[in-house]
């Protein structure tokens, strides 16, 4: 009996110390803010990137015709947030990417940003961004997904949009930023 204990206690302390390192976030993240958002990370720290509601209208082709375009309209010529970083490196935290995570280019018209939009009957996804970027989503530890777009984003304003929760089909969140070919504070 008590050569099992002995046997036993190895094993036990390798478990406590895989899970214990599991647990821990990675460097990467570790000072990571833990509230829910969009996080940018700058030379003095992180920023975290306001949202705007994205709430599509429906007189880019109307509600009767299927699938019609649309958009969401954001105001103001630009975002809060301006890097000069070609492939920003977003981070998510809190927000599930199986309600979708985006990253769109916006098209600016007079002093509106505009997300375009596909409308479709389909109840699992109803609405199509019309000018996404191919992007890298990767789930780090703590519910944190790493965003990065494929490849050099060029100077224009984009948003990373996400739907606002899983029964939510036409409410999206977008965190905005610009990236320039330089910053100006």
């Amino acid at each position: 009996m008590i050569k099992r204990a002995w046997v036993a206690l190895p094993v036990v302390c390798l478990l406590a110390i895989l899970t214990r390192a599991q647990e821990q976030p990675s460097s990467e993240i570790a000072s990571l803010p833990r509230a829910r958002g969009v996080y940018y990370q700058l030379p003095s720290g992180w920023m975290s990137i306001p949202f705007t509601m994205l709430i599509p209208t429906a007189y880019h082709g109307g509600w009767n015709l299927w699938p019609s375009t649309t958009v969401a309209e954001i105001r103001g010529p630009h975002s809060s947030l301006r890097v000069s970083q070609l492939r920003p490196t977003l981070y998510v935290r809190g927000i599930s990417p199986t309600v979708g995570i985006y990253l769109v280019r916006e098209i600016q018209v007079n002093t509106l940003r505009q997300l375009r939009m596909n409308l479709r009957r389909d109840n699992q996804e109803w609405a199509h961004f019309i000018d996404t970027i191919p992007s890298d989503l990767e789930q780090l530890d703590e519910g944190v997904v790493r965003v990065r777009p494929r490849g050099d984003l060029p100077p224009a304003t984009y948003a990373l949009a996400t739907g606002f929760d899983q029964s939510s089909r036409w409410i999206f969140l977008g965190f905005e930023f610009e990236v320039t070919s330089n910053v100006q504070p």
